[in-house]
């Protein structure tokens, strides 16, 4: 076969095509974790003296909130968490359902509890991928808001209605005393990873009288435990107040109580007395009493 020339008279020499060779491509990697719509992040609780100053307004935030904070705050939320036993919690709540129902946004549940009810955007909260890399030390539901976003990657996280506040140190029973070392300690963790923080002035998180060994602290300690004995003092003449108003009250119902026993007495010698004088009616009546009179006697 004769090899084509051009016009030149030049052979033309046949293209080798290149020998494509199929590398393989590598996975994407899936996200366990949400994706954000926005850079900012206002996380919403229950404390009254600031929730309201969150940016419900401001489209440069997602909102989140938890709970039956709804019942209490209106406002925009795109995201909502119920991280505790929804049958247990809510059973007799059939309005907290209804709302959940209804919401438009992703409510985020305990895996166990979706499908439990008609909740038509209700996923898990991603536990697991989120233990992968936090400690386990998570005591309360903003806890668990913080770890998603910082996961999640916002730049900023601002806190309302989040106190915290230490009520714990008289009531033994309060239960922010167990959950705001936790809440500072995933602020603590935002911080480390370049996430600007918001805390409103009323809130108690990250908040000291003074810095240690940097300031003088004495002067306001004394202050303190001044005051502390001052409302101590106080408190024990309440205390004596009511102690006494229970002593007297007990010694007031043991006053009431003999005098009832005795006016019951005088009724019953009244009784006895009463009863005589008709008897001796039946045995003899006397002639100038009339019928009429002994028989009216006889009722009262």
């Amino acid at each position: 076969m004769a090899t084509k020339t051009a016009g030149s008279g030049t052979p033309i020499k046949p293209k080798r095509l290149p020998v494509i060779v199929d590398e393989p491509v590598a996975p994407v990697a899936v996200s366990p974790f949400p994706v954000r719509t926005r850079d900012k992040v206002a996380i919403v609780g229950f404390a009254e003296g600031h929730r309201a100053e969150a940016p419900f307004d401001d489209p440069s935030f997602e909102v989140w909130g938890l709970n039956r904070l709804w019942t209490v705050q209106p406002g925009r939320f795109d995201r909502w968490f119920e991280i505790h036993d929804v049958r247990k919690f809510y059973e007799q709540d059939p309005q907290h359902r209804e709302w959940m129902r209804q919401f438009k946004g992703p409510i985020y549940l305990r895996p166990q509890d979706v499908g439990v009810y008609d909740i038509p955007t209700g996923v898990p909260y991603p536990i697991e991928p989120i233990l992968a890399g936090f400690p386990r030390y998570f005591t309360n539901s903003i806890s668990y808001m913080m770890a998603l976003a910082i996961v999640m990657g916002f730049k900023e996280m601002h806190l309302y209605g989040v106190d915290m506040a230490q009520d714990g140190v008289i009531v033994q029973t309060s239960e922010y005393r167990a959950q705001r070392p936790s809440c500072e300690l995933f602020l603590g963790i935002a911080i480390g990873q370049g996430i600007k923080i918001y805390l409103p002035d009323g809130s108690d998180l990250l908040k000291t009288t003074f810095m240690y060994g940097m300031e003088e602290g004495d002067q306001m300690m004394v202050k303190n435990m001044s005051r502390a004995a001052e409302l101590n003092r106080r408190k024990d003449g309440v205390r004596q107040a009511l102690e006494q108003l229970k002593q007297q009250k007990l010694i007031a119902a043991e006053q009431m109580h003999a005098q009832e026993l005795a006016l019951t007495s005088q009724i019953a010698q009244l009784d006895g007395a009463l009863q005589q004088v008709l008897y001796s009616f039946q045995l003899s009546p006397p002639p100038e009493v009339p019928l009429a009179n002994k028989l009216q006697i006889a009722h009262e």
